[in-house]
């Protein structure tokens, strides 16, 4: 009986697996109920790991986080007095490498980090390169959002060894987003360009729809960042419909509502806000949850709403300054400063915008230098004060951007950019 209830088990959740590679994430989630019923968690342990393994992942698929977590979470209690053998260790990696991505959507990188560095350790005793891969994966993408950005080029630069290797594909994918990311952050338009463009040809060769959504909103991130409004709206509206149902659309949605407001279609974009924010919400992904707030605290203050922007500010401070989302709490700092200069509290302002060039250099991340300068400038003139250095600094940044651009589609779109901050014509937009 035994036996009979493994294979019958086995069966059921290797059916599942096939529905994975198809995205029927129902259908698949169905048969993974049906394996978990034959198996025992005494008797087949492992198994029984793996299966709520999969039962977490096709409920994160389906954008239910919350519910996700909890079935990592047993797996990894359910794991930690099990036999040390390669099957047990590999699947506790694959546990840990899940509490990883989930806690790190959710806005807990820090927590993230921990489960990825868990997954890798465990991948490694278990000699299985594939998890390996996924703990790689795992650190890059949380070190991103803490902003420890050369460590998480040196995570994802192992992962893209194991991944060539091995030909995951998937995963190859999403290490080049990570990738695009990253220097993306750091000011290297090209090379950003460069990677996210082969995140949706994976994505197109192998139909993952993810991908393609992911590599396309980047791409409208480096549009939007140049202030190509009209370029950033075609990549972010292509990217909602190639994943309309899936949290990587959702993140193009919410950005999409946000240009268009930053163009004057403020209703409309606060309306796809607002829509955004509700498919976030159901899908339990707090970092999209958390920008979109923060977009939305922006176009408040550019509306002058003070009252909704400050609401809003609370807010997103609460969760970025918890969990150490270093890149949030800045976007957020520049806030406050506008919120503060808005109110007339022009010392405060001035203090806000300091301490976060201060700390976006620190970090690397040239764009929310630029910004916080920027404002700093703008701050520093309303009181009469002379200072150059803000404006020295500004012109180096934007002479390292265009150093390090090297598509010559890309040239036209900086050159009006560039002319635009130097005159004061416009500001630099916010890095989420």
């Amino acid at each position: 009986q035994r036996e009979d209830d493994l294979l019958k088990g086995t069966a059921w959740g290797n059916l599942s697996d096939a529905c994975m590679a198809t995205g029927e994430f129902e259908e698949g989630l169905t048969f993974i109920d049906r394996a978990l019923t034959y198996l025992d968690e005494t008797r087949h342990t492992t198994e029984y790991i793996e299966n709520l393994v999969r039962r977490g992942v096709f409920l994160y698929m389906l954008n239910r986080l919350d519910k996700a977590e909890e079935m990592f979470q047993d797996a990894l209690t359910l794991g930690a007095g099990s036999t040390e053998e390669a099957r047990v260790f590999n699947a506790l990696a694959n546990a840990h490498y899940q509490m990883a991505v989930t806690n790190t959507l959710n806005a807990h990188p820090r927590i993230g980090l921990k489960h990825a560095k868990l997954c890798l350790e465990r991948a490694k005793e278990g000699n299985h390169p594939h998890r390996q891969l996924t703990g790689y994966s795992a650190i890059a993408i949380a070190q991103y959002y803490l902003g420890e950005y050369e460590e998480a080029l040196v995570a994802a630069d192992y992962g893209f060894e194991i991944a060539e290797r091995i030909h995951s594909w998937r995963m190859l994918g999403y290490l080049h987003a990570y990738r695009a990311m990253i220097e993306l952050s750091k000011g290297d338009i090209s090379v950003a360009f460069e990677h996210a463009d082969q995140t949706i040809q994976i994505g197109q060769r192998f139909a993952y729809q993810d991908n393609i959504a992911l590599g396309q909103r980047i791409t409208g991130d480096i549009y939007y960042l140049l202030q190509a409004y009209e370029a950033a709206q075609e990549y972010y509206s292509a990217g909602y419909k190639t994943a309309p149902e899936h949290f990587t659309g959702f993140d193009n949605l919410f950005r999409l509502g946000f240009v268009l407001a930053r163009e004057g279609e403020v209703a409309k974009g606060q309306e796809i806000i607002k829509d955004s924010l509700e498919k976030i919400n159901m899908a339990s992904m707090a970092t999209g949850e958390v920008t979109a707030m923060l977009a939305w605290e922006a176009i408040a203050i550019n509306e002058d709403d003070l009252e909704r922007a400050m609401k809003l500010n609370t807010k997103v401070r609460k969760i970025a300054d918890s969990d150490d989302w270093i890149s949030l709490s800045l976007c957020n700092q520049i806030l406050s400063g506008e919120i503060a200069l808005k109110i007339g509290n022009i010392a405060q302002a001035e203090e806000y915008f300091q301490l976060a060039a201060q700390e976006a250099a620190e970090i690397s991340n040239l764009w929310l230098e630029l910004t916080a300068l920027c404002e700093l400038e703008k701050t520093l003139q309303t009181t009469g004060q002379e200072n150059e250095e803000p404006r020295k600094r500004v012109t180096q940044i934007l002479d390292e951007i265009q150093e390090n651009i090297t598509h010559k589609h890309l040239l036209p779109y900086y050159t009006v950019f560039r002319d635009h901050i130097l005159d004061a014509d416009a500001a630099p937009v916010m890095h989420f």
